[in-house]
């Protein structure tokens, strides 16, 4: 999110930053979206998380310097605490403009702040097998990422209010139950017929697939505060993804699909302390310790040591309850904080690293 150095309102200045940074490395790497209080942080393809995370540390200092130029800063979280959507400005874009033709005011409530990650897959029916497995891990990734708990002042009592703003959209929650690529295609193609469809990025999903880069993309989780934990929330998601692969559990689509709206709720209302229907294992879960478990499954595969230590990481997050969430509420409680110093934290902590 775009925000003022001094006072942490969004600002519309996502195309005079976008100006200051033509010509330069980073400009390849930042682009506009929907509104002009923020922008799209994009990472180039790693292997290796220590590469990612330098790469996204270079990047937002190089965009935090020249913002700072604006008195304008940068911010993760997955909605700003006190914004006013009736003040967001559609940036001038034909894309753009089409969905604010489409969905009014909604595009402007679109200012919500997402993490999204892309793991590759050898083919598309693969993508199609793994974007319904992805759909029963979904809480996880919302409790893991969950960076939004105020709208307008307000504390929303959810960890995740992100996650209502997303479901507003008629073409949002889960890609329908099709079993194959050639089935998706033929879903694709009737939907193309109705007008609202023109490619893949008018589905709003929590896991779609992406032919044009050969991966699936997990889209459901907020923007962490820190870039050290968006790494990590990489790492877990490409783990899950080698195990699916490496296992390949059966899944029924049909019982996924029962109780994902409310699995999905209940991991944005209650966080960690969501309890939960396997649809894969066919059993209740809480949250909690099935976000350990697939943590120890993915330690399983013997990753490199730094996705060991990034892994027991989020294991530990899990255990002991902490969240961004948890954390935002902490510094609005501390001595009655302003949200505009709350802010100032918020921001300050991006380039963070743990203790």
């Amino acid at each position: 999110m775009l925000i003022d150095g001094h006072d942490g309102q969004l600002v519309s200045m996502a195309t005079p930053l976008l100006k200051r940074l033509a010509g330069k490395t980073a400009a390849n790497f930042v682009k506009a979206e929907v509104t002009e209080s923020m922008i799209e942080l994009n990472s180039a393809v790693h292997a290796s998380s220590t590469a990612l995370e330098d790469d996204l540390r270079a990047l937002a200092r190089a965009v935090r310097r020249e913002g700072r130029r604006l008195n304008v800063d940068l911010s993760g979280g997955g909605a700003h605490p006190f914004r006013d959507w009736h003040l967001r400005k559609i940036t001038r874009s034909g894309r753009f403009s089409r969905i604010y033709e489409t969905y009014g005011y909604l595009a402007k409530q679109f200012t919500v702040f997402g993490q999204h990650v892309h793991v590759a897959v050898p083919d598309m029916d693969e993508a199609v097998y793994l974007t319904h497995a992805f759909g029963s891990l979904v809480p996880h990734f919302i409790a893991l990422s969950a960076a939004s708990p105020f709208q307008r002042g307000v504390d929303t009592t959810f960890q995740s209010a992100r996650s209502n703003v997303v479901s507003a959209f008629p073409l949002s929650g889960h890609m329908p139950p099709v079993d194959s690529w050639k089935g998706f295609m033929n879903y694709f193609q009737r939907m193309r017929a109705t007008g609202l469809v023109e490619s893949m990025k008018d589905f709003y999903w929590d896991v779609r697939p992406k032919p044009e880069f050969s991966t699936i993309e997990l889209r459901v989780m907020d923007t962490p505060l820190s870039i050290e934990h968006a790494v990590d929330l990489a790492v877990f998601t490409r783990g899950c993804a080698a195990w699916l692969t490496l296992n390949r559990p059966a899944i029924d689509i049909r019982r996924l699909y029962e109780v994902y709206s409310v699995n999905r709720f209940r991991a944005a209302r209650f966080g960690y302390e969501a309890e939960l229907f396997d649809a894969i294992e066919d059993r209740p879960v809480t949250l909690r310790e099935d976000i350990i478990r697939w943590c120890q499954r993915c330690l399983e595969l013997e990753p490199p040591l730094a996705d060991r230590t990034r892994l027991r990481r989020l294991a530990r997050r899990a255990r002991r309850g902490v969240s961004d969430a948890g954390w935002m509420r902490a510094q609005r409680s501390a001595g009655g904080a302003s949200f505009a110093r709350v802010m100032a934290s918020q921001s300050r902590r991006l380039l963070k690293r743990s203790a």
